[in-house]
């Protein structure tokens, strides 16, 4: 009886020693399989969080890896930054490598933008200021609002122009440049260059980049934000020292801040010039209401943050 059991006891073993390796075999077997096919579900939109460093992303056509979202954060921004603080935060790589079997064409466009809670998205309708001048230029991209049916709805052609209509329009990749462009402050610069650390060269609208294998099979999309003064405004004979003005030396068309003081200003102040800052005023105190509204308290490090969305997209490019 004894041997008996000694005997089954080892079957067992055997064949429960048998399941052990079957059953991870067959887990592995299902996960490579749905693994391959989420892959190739989801590699053509890849959505990469830029907030401080490079990040690649690989062209490949045969796997439809042609589009990216990229999420890029700049914090701390203020008026006056100088060249060391720009070129250390607030430029941001995308590092782009064609590994497709053609040359490619590489092109982008801003997605969405938030900054101080206050999003615009493409696609999103916005209230358009209309003339009677402009009114007949714009109305076929015209939209009034309902309320009692919270709808857009569009103007039709036939309509007059009303001065007590708010008129909306829907935002495109126009708009939203004249956005970036001209709603706020600081200076966005976007585009392609060579090189990951490349913070100086002229950024290209778009670029070409050679098939796998070839010198110039790669490129970079940069993108930039700086936020000069408004103006600078030459000290008069007659002014005196502020202790909350910066003050500044001209060299050619760049200012540099000055180390100025009561005593040596009289001293100075033939030489000096300080910051017309209305609009960063006007900024810095939106800011200070936002940070208020959502922490209850403001903090001087907590200036402005922005966060955008950029899509960049690839195509086969067969020309010479």
């Amino acid at each position: 009886m004894g041997r008996r059991k000694s005997l089954r006891t080892r079957e067992n073993v055997v064949n429960h020693s048998r399941k052990l390796t079957i059953i991870p075999l067959i887990f592995s077997i299902i996960f490579l399989v749905t693994g391959t096919y989420a892959w190739f579900t989801y590699f053509s939109d890849v959505d990469v969080n830029l907030t401080g460093h490079v990040v690649s992303w690989k062209i490949n056509f045969d796997n439809d890896s042609n589009v990216t979202e990229t999420t890029m954060e700049f914090n701390k921004i203020y008026p006056g930054m100088n060249e060391k603080e720009t070129a250390e935060t607030l430029n941001k790589f995308l590092s782009i490598e064609n590994q497709g079997e053609t040359s490619a064409k590489v092109t982008y466009y801003i997605k969405s933008i938030e900054i101080l809670g206050e999003t615009y998205n493409l696609g999103d309708y916005i209230e358009t200021p209309v003339t009677a001048t402009t009114y007949n230029t714009l109305v076929g991209d015209l939209f009034t609002y309902n309320e009692l049916a919270d709808e857009y709805v569009a103007v039709s052609s036939s309509a007059t122009y009303n001065p007590s209509t708010k008129y909306y329009s829907i935002l495109d990749a126009t708009n939203m440049s004249d956005i970036l462009s001209s709603k706020y402050p600081f200076k966005f610069n976007f585009g392609f260059v060579s090189a990951a650390d490349d913070t100086t060269t002229p950024a290209e609208p778009n670029v070409i980049i050679a098939k796998f294998g070839e010198t110039g099979n790669a490129t970079n999309f940069r993108a930039n934000i700086s936020w000069p003064y408004e103006t600078y405004i030459k000290v008069e004979n007659s002014d005196v020292f502020n202790d909350y003005l910066d003050y500044y030396t001209k060299s050619g068309s760049t200012y540099t801040k000055a180390n100025v003081t009561a005593s040596n200003f009289d001293t100075l102040k033939s030489t000096l010039y300080y910051a017309n800052d209305i609009e960063d005023t006007y900024w810095g105190n939106k800011a200070a209401e936002y940070y208020q509204e959502q922490s209850g308290h403001y903090a001087a490090e907590d200036i402005i943050s922005v966060k955008l969305t950029v899509v960049v997209h690839a195509e086969e490019y067969l020309g010479s």
